[in-house]
């Protein structure tokens, strides 16, 4: 059946290829259009590639091109083919031509990355992690648009796109309106760091944003190191149902909460959240979630809660293997496209201050990750030190943030379900 369907596809991508060149050479001025889709090399037929490589080759020499100029650059070719792709012209359908053609190319590229990995797999000694690795990623390129150089009248055209677009899908609120009026939100390609001393709301923080994230359709991986997708999943619960997280956790619910959390089940079962536990080798994460990136293309942020228990392979002490992860975790949120949240544990050093705030210098003994980061998140409550404080405040300090200004902002926690709500009393501190 494959090899039928191959037959046919090849038939159709030949007929094609003779239908875009015959129109290209019937309408040189088609040329412009068509080339910024399709490349040479995405041909299937050899003999085809080269005419096309001439008709580029001849426009932009300023040289005409036709049927007759290019019969004459190829005098291997019969005319009769020549004659043959002006009767099989389409002018009037280049556009539809080229993408079919830059499709099929695609095409048979992933049949060759598949067969190549489907012949290698039971090779003795392969690495089937890496393998499953560079498999999803030579997969995911072929989905991305190609990179390269790029003149600044051409950038000017896709930037102010970007600009009018009021609905982009490179930035995703956070749903924290003090919070986005500082950072505008996430972006893809972004790694965030979230950071804090025990019990400051970090996991409570991330499972807030990812929540509000899917509300908007946006695709969020959770991977949690430290806990396990049961815990999470009851924190998003709570959060939602504004249920007490410790009455789901022993079970002990009233019939009107039972009834909210039944409601909230099922408003999550249709929500756009990856969970994943039980990993904490940082080669299998990146894996998974390559591999969701590819099966699932609605995912626009991850989080990985946290970083201190994650081992990198090969590396001989842990500042190693914390600079391998914040540097591979920032080309992993760029090559994947999307942001990339890491929570940390900072050092004890906010301990020994008299207010307790932690610094940036908190994190940066825990490797390169502030180096690495685009966005620092460092988070305090003061009713952790004085009991006189208001519980319900938590300061979200955003200590460094590369593409814009920083400060703290504030919000209303509420320790007992987790819920995490912007506060209009304290505003923005500079």
């Amino acid at each position: 059946m494959g090899e039928e369907v191959r037959r046919d596809l090849n038939v159709i991508a030949f007929e094609f290829e003779k239908s875009l060149l015959g129109s290209i050479l019937f309408d040189p001025k088609l040329i412009a259009s068509v080339a910024s889709v399709v490349q040479p090399e995405d041909f299937g037929y050899p003999l085809h590639a080269k005419i096309y490589r001439y008709c580029l080759a001849a426009q932009s020499k300023g040289i005409d091109v036709d049927f007759f100029s290019a019969y004459e650059a190829t005098p291997e070719v019969k005319f009769d083919f020549f004659v043959g792709l002006k009767d099989h012209a389409l002018p009037g359908s280049v556009s539809y031509l080229a993408r079919t053609i830059k499709e099929q190319a695609t095409r048979r590229e992933a049949h060759q990355i598949m067969t190549d990995s489907i012949e290698s797999v039971f090779t003795p000694g392969v690495d089937i992690n890496a393998q499953t690795v560079g498999l999803s990623e030579s997969l995911l390129a072929l989905a991305r648009p190609e990179s390269g150089f790029k003149t600044t009248s051409d950038q000017a055209i896709l930037s102010s796109k970007k600009l009018e677009d009021t609905e982009s899908t490179e930035i995703f609120p956070t749903g924290l309106i003090e919070l986005d009026g500082v950072v505008g939100g996430l972006r893809r390609g972004e790694l965030w760091v979230i950071a804090g001393r025990t019990s400051m709301g970090k996991s409570a923080l991330c499972a807030n944003l990812a929540r509000n994230l899917a509300v908007k359709k946006k695709g969020v991986a959770f991977i949690s190191v430290e806990g396990s997708n049961h815990s999470l999943y009851l924190r998003l619960v709570s959060i939602g149902s504004g249920i007490p997280v410790q009455a789901l956790r022993n079970n002990q619910l009233t019939t009107k909460q039972t009834a909210c959390c039944i409601e909230e089940f099922n408003y999550l079962g249709d929500l756009p959240i990856y969970l994943f536990d039980g990993e904490n080798r940082w080669e299998k994460i990146q894996a998974q979630l390559t591999n969701l990136r590819l099966h699932k293309p609605d995912l626009s942020v991850a989080v990985i809660d946290y970083v201190g228990l994650i081992s990198c392979k090969g590396k001989n002490t842990r500042r190693e293997e914390l600079e391998t992860l914040s540097r591979e975790a920032k080309g992993l949120a760029t090559k994947l496209g999307i942001a990339l949240i890491l929570v940390a544990q900072l050092n004890r050093q906010p301990e020994n201050r008299p207010d307790h705030r932690p610094r940036l210098s908190d994190l940066r003994e825990t490797g390169a990750l502030e180096q690495d980061a685009d966005l620092v998140i460092l988070l305090y409550r003061s009713h952790y030190y004085d009991s006189m404080k208001n519980e319900r405040d938590l300061e979200i300090g955003v200590l460094k943030n590369r593409e814009g200004p920083t400060g703290t902002v504030y919000a209303d926690f509420e320790a007992a379900t987790l819920r995490i709500e912007n506060t209009s009393e304290n505003g923005v501190a500079p």
